[in-house]
């Protein structure tokens, strides 16, 4: 079992929308995304995509509590 998070999509996802990559990046990462599925589904792997929402609100509080349990460990 393999777990991906949205990482292999980030270029795609977040990079395009933030204007970090070009067209053509977002596109080729896309492309690769693709055929990465392609070929796993061909090996008999099954793919099974979770989308998890949360509020920015909550967003706000993890990153925020990320930080400071970071911040007391001296990261």
């Amino acid at each position: 079992m393999t777990i991906f998070d949205r990482s292999w999509y980030g270029r795609v996802l977040v990079e395009r929308v933030e204007n970090l990559a070009t067209e053509a990046q977002w596109r080729r990462a896309y492309d690769e995304v693709k055929r990465l599925r392609a070929l796993a589904g061909r090996r008999g792997m099954v793919v099974i995509k979770l989308w998890l929402h949360m509020s920015h609100e909550e967003q706000l509080r993890r990153l925020s509590a990320g930080a400071t349990t970071r911040s007391s460990r001296g990261s």
